[in-house]
């Protein structure tokens, strides 16, 4: 006999508005409400109390929408329980289990006829696409709907479609059990920020607000988080999270000049042990990688730490952040206290080996600032040759090993660990990652998702992280040492670092860059000198948010590659090179007469051949860091980038820029105008009538467009 199914919250229990659901037949999600109301004449339908219609929405919207999908009855009891208090509540705690045994029906559907099993498939997704639309009306027709006519509390009416869209959600996920393509994708998140009940809740709780935005990429993961008490560190419990925002949690940063090392406990006194600071010097010398033994003195009253060349000797690199109290260097080493309890855990990873950790092998000293340099410039190295990389986290180790996998998964995606910008490198150059828990070590392959659990929507979006960190033992990554810098964009979206001229240093080891050569340049020429070693880049790089590089030729580059919002930079192969002159790519282009605009005007181009329009919004100059004095500006623009044409009544990313006069050809003598960007735009094609229904705003006449090779400077 098989164990039972474990059962995971997706969504906070919700009021049962009592509505009759089991006497019905089964019906398709369209005609769920017809059988309830048909029963009554229709003077007795103009008699239903407000209240009813809204317990026969609630009933449509959960147990219609789940029999509708599943085709099968889905008797109440299975989703009702009583509270404490002796309350009717809807709960989801149920749903992982119904969703298996959907899963394992459509597994056994593969061997019947495959015109039924796609007539299935398509029935499913069109009462997924119908439950979406109809959610999507309580929020942008909230007069229409049934529960606000009821006058329900809103806590109620939030938690309530928040608990539909986590089904519609874990429904989805389970869709992909067909194998088939989407007609269209599904996203619940939606309601995340027009109902912001969850996470005004979890703040409350204690959560970090920017830990509150990354988990509400996901409806179903952001309702599990509700479930749980946040990890808070003992330096954060008597302020919390009040000085952190959506954009950034301010606990993860330090203060170099107050910064103290911590002991393993509270009121422990021990003395600190180190290393010999002339053999790490020497070891650095020679361009190679110290690593350290630890043993006890023959009296067993203090520590011997021995520093050894990592050539010949298996070691573990220990990956933490500094907030955790680990944070060292050479001169001034570790308390022992903590030294011991590091050594038994790498001993166990690999016996006799040694241990290589950043408080202990990179050394501080101003006078020991090119060693330092030379220890950053090995750092990609030193994460690469390591036998084992081991996670030490406060966070990550306050869970237990016999958690659920989704908890421990959501202890290390909410970790100081995985915001921090060094520990990306760290992680994606290992051979072997594990982590620490509170009672025991975890390799990253135990923690991801297998067999049935691919289509368990919280552990897949828990795992998400676990898969980037894992993207280098992927079978195709295999042949290369390096990742691509979409990649590695990607990656870096909710990370943060107290000092950002670190960020090439950190990521230059996963894009094949040598580290010490950025070491040894300006801060502020770092980015630039990354990007033309890589070279190949994605050409929407033009399109990122965010503030610009202030250079001639690279006046379209980020400053940063961490963006928390805006397109993603574009995986795969680079389609433009980054040249000294600028960056080298084909774009669709829309031109035009030169002209002069401010920052903030109202402005708009126009196709004369069909008096189609296209309604400019200027999205860089708030971005910028000058962007109060940017704002009283005029720059000249005569032409506009996209990454393809337009499409309509949509939004599109694009580039304003201006076409050089006189630099319109290569080296060579081909065509490629040289054009100065300006700034990123949002453009929205319209017809005439509907600009003209807007708003009255300056209008530029379209001279032609197409596809065209430039060069961006």
């Amino acid at each position: 006999m098989s164990a039972p199914l474990p059962s995971s919250f997706i969504a906070k229990d919700t009021v049962w508005l009592g509505g009759i659901h089991d006497e019905y037949p089964l019906t398709d999600f369209a005609g769920y409400r017809n059988p309830r109301l048909s029963r009554a004449s229709p003077d007795d339908v103009r008699c239903y109390s407000r209240h009813d219609l809204a317990a026969l929405h609630q009933c449509h919207l959960t147990f219609g929408l789940l029999e509708a999908t599943l085709e099968e009855k889905v008797l109440s009891d299975l989703l009702l329980h009583r509270s404490s208090s002796g309350k009717k509540m809807m709960t989801t705690r149920n749903l992982i289990p119904l969703l298996h045994s959907w899963r394992r029906r459509i597994q056994a559907a593969r061997a019947g006829s495959h015109d039924a099993f796609i007539g299935w498939f398509r029935r499913a997704e069109k009462a997924l696409q119908d439950a979406r639309a109809t959610l999507l009306d309580e929020l942008v027709r909230p007069e229409s709907s049934p529960f606000r006519q009821a006058e329900m509390p809103q806590e109620d009416v939030a938690e309530i479609l928040y608990m539909v869209a986590a089904m519609g959600e874990a429904l989805t996920v389970s869709l992909r059990q067909f194998g088939l393509p989407s007609t269209q994708g599904l996203d619940w998140g939606f309601v995340i920020g027009p109902i912001n009940r969850y996470d005004k809740q979890l703040v409350a709780a204690g959560w970090c607000p920017l830990m509150v935005r990354i988990l509400g990429q996901s409806v179903c993961t952001l309702g599990y988080a509700t479930m749980l008490e946040p990890y808070v560190r003992k330096d954060v419990e008597r302020r919390g999270h009040t000085g952190c925002s959506a954009a950034e949690c301010t606990r993860n940063n330090i203060d170099a000049s107050t910064y103290t090392t911590r002991h393993a406990v509270d009121g422990c006194r021990c003395s600190f042990s180190k290393p010999s600071l002339d053999a790490v010097t020497e070891t650095l010398l020679q361009w190679q990688i110290p690593v350290i033994t630890i043993e006890h003195s023959h009296d067993n009253h203090h520590l011997q730490l021995k520093c050894k060349n990592a050539t010949n000797i298996p070691y573990v690199a220990i990956s933490h952040v500094w907030v955790d109290g680990l944070g060292s260097v050479t001169e001034a080493g570790l308390p022992s206290c903590q030294l011991e309890r590091l050594a038994e855990l790498t001993g166990g990873l690999v016996p006799g080996g040694a241990l290589w950790m950043d408080g202990l092998c990179i050394p501080g000293g101003r006078g020991l600032r090119e060693l330092r340099k030379r220890a950053i410039g090995l750092m990609a190295q030193t994460y690469r040759d390591a036998t084992a990389v081991l996670v030490v986290d406060s966070s990550i180790r306050s869970c237990p090993i016999d958690a659920p996998l989704e908890e421990k998964l959501l202890r290390i995606r909410t970790s100081g660990w995985v915001q921090h910008l060094w520990t990306l490198q760290e992680a994606l150059l290992a051979r072997k990652l594990v982590f620490q828990f509170s009672d025991g070590l975890v390799h990253v392959e135990e923690l991801m998702p297998r067999g049935e659990e691919f289509f368990d929507v919280l552990k897949m979006n828990l795992a998400s992280e676990i898969y980037r960190l894992q993207k280098r033992n992927a079978p195709v990554a295999m042949a290369r040492s390096e990742f691509g810098l979409g990649d590695v964009a990607r990656a870096l979206q909710w990370r943060t670092t107290s000092r950002l001229e670190d960020e090439t240093l950190a990521i230059s080891g996963l894009v094949g860059i040598d580290a010490f050569e950025l070491v040894n340049a300006p801060p502020d020429q770092r980015m630039r000198l990354l990007l033309l070693r890589v070279r190949s880049v994605a050409s929407n790089i033009i399109f990122l948010s965010g503030a610009k590089l202030d250079e001639s030729g690279f006046r379209w580059a980020p400053r940063t590659l961490i963006i928390r919002t805006g397109i993603p930079l574009a995986t795969g192969p680079g389609d433009a090179q980054c040249t000294l002159e600028g960056l080298i790519a084909t774009y669709y282009c829309i031109y035009f007469d030169e002209v002069s605009i401010q920052h903030g005007d109202k402005w708009c181009i126009k196709r004369p051949a069909d008096n189609h329009c296209y309604w400019i919004f200027d999205a860089g100059g708030a971005e910028d860091d000058a962007g109060e004095e940017k704002s009283k500006q005029e720059w000249a623009c005569s032409a506009i980038l996209f990454m393809s044409p337009p499409r309509a009544h949509t939004t599109e990313t694009a580039a304003a820029v201006l076409i050089h006069r006189e630099q319109t050809h290569d080296g060579e003598g081909n065509f490629r105008p040289t054009c100065i960007y300006k700034t990123r735009l949002l453009v929205t094609w319209m017809s005439e009538d509907e600009l003209k229904e807007r708003c009255r705003c300056r209008i530029i006449t379209i001279r032609g467009s197409g596809k065209l090779q430039v060069c961006v400077t």
